[in-house]
């Protein structure tokens, strides 16, 4: 995976080649919140939510 983006409480990825993920991005959209956003080969999306306790 190479470096696609790095802004704010944000970093993605994008494949180099196939092999199951196309997209893999971080963030922290506030202070107590991290998101793992994914993107498949196959197209499916999806995003793991965590939050602080």
């Amino acid at each position: 995976m190479k470096l696609d983006v790095m802004a704010e409480n944000r970093v993605g990825f994008r494949a180099t080649q196939a092999g199951g993920m196309k997209t893999l991005t971080y963030s922290r959209p506030s202070a107590d919140t991290f998101n793992i956003d994914i993107e498949t080969d196959a197209g499916a999306k999806f995003q793991i939510n965590l939050k602080a306790r």
